[in-house]
């Protein structure tokens, strides 16, 4: 039943969520060209002095950031297309069901709630969702470069994953009840 009640649903978001993973792959791949970069600097254009190298070098890391910029964008888009969209398939079903039933106080608190994943849809955390399955990879070949920058990569993202459970840990039920003000 679950699965029927919310298959419309993901027949709708499926090309927006295609998009986005799409975009994602390709931006991160298109992260790799500042160091991929530098690499080349430092094994093809010091060693040789081949500063036509560098320049050629230069331009097309240049293009490639230019497109990552334009896929960031174009990821935004998406995320804010599909934060709309939901917004639009969601509140009309609240509407009808509280009319249906008078419930209107229910109502109220659906459609905020509604906009609230609207809002968590459209944001930047949530397009950041899609760069998740990027970083085992890139820790992967930051090992291959050298197993220290692998390691203090993997011991600085253990530092920050405890810094932010320690932090809400710390800030308890006061986030709650904050959230319970407004």
């Amino acid at each position: 039943m679950f699965k029927s009640a919310f298959a419309p649903l993901t027949q709708v978001f499926r090309g927006y969520l295609f998009w986005l993973a799409l975009f994602s792959a390709a931006a991160n791949l298109l992260m790799l060209a500042v160091p991929l970069h530098m690499i080349q600097v430092y094994d093809r254009v010091l060693p040789s002095h081949g500063y036509e190298t560098l320049l050629y070098l230069t331009l097309l890391v240049l293009v490639a950031l230019a497109i990552f910029g334009l896929v960031e964008a174009l990821r935004s888009i998406v995320a804010q297309k599909l934060s709309a969209k939901y917004e639009l398939v969601a509140a009309p079903a609240i509407l009808t069901g509280s009319f249906l039933s008078r419930a209107d106080a229910d109502a109220t608190g659906a459609l905020r709630q509604v906009s609230q994943v609207r809002q968590m849809l459209g944001s930047r955390n949530f397009v950041n969702v899609f760069d998740l399955p990027f970083a085992p990879v890139f820790l992967i070949l930051l090992f291959l470069c050298h197993p220290v920058l692998g390691v203090m990569t993997l011991l600085g993202a253990v530092g920050l994953g405890a810094i932010a459970w320690l932090n809400n840990r710390g800030l308890g039920d006061s986030g709650d009840r904050a959230t319970g003000h407004q």
